[in-house]
């Protein structure tokens, strides 16, 4: 495993690391010390453990609250899912119901054309009828 050496307030240190992971590491080492910059006016003042102590707790609260903004999106995206899937149901609903309309539809037309049909006969009866009575 090779060795890379860093600086965390102003002391040298050793860390072994895996090939895939050496931009990991330089990224999170530079976030540590970019972090560390709000400390400074404490160095010399206070121990360095207690300055790693302020940023631990900093660093926590920020996973913290990662943690709590992934349980939001993964309860949002539930959410999400939920909706769509009602939405496909109701998509679903409203097609079978566009079907039973078009029937209803189709058998409202042969309704009313029976119904035509039935009145030309009807008023063909009574043009008979009265044909009939006025001999």
């Amino acid at each position: 495993m090779p060795l890379y050496k860093a600086k965390i307030l102003s002391k040298e240190i050793a860390l072994n690391y895996q090939e895939d992971q050496k931009q990991n590491l330089e990224k999170a080492l530079n976030t540590i010390n970019s972090k560390l910059e709000k400390y400074n006016n404490l160095v010399g003042k206070v121990s360095d453990y207690q300055i790693l102590s302020l940023l631990t707790i900093e660093l926590q609260d920020q996973i913290f609250d990662i943690i709590e903004n992934k349980k939001n999106i993964d309860n949002v995206e539930d959410k999400l899912t939920s909706v769509i899937n009602e939405n496909i149901k109701l998509k679903d609903k409203n097609i079978e119901l566009d079907i039973v309309n078009k029937n209803l539809l189709k058998d409202n037309k042969i309704s009313e054309d029976k119904i035509e049909e039935i009145q030309v006969e009807i008023r063909e009866i009574i043009k008979i009828i009265k044909k009939l009575y006025h001999e």
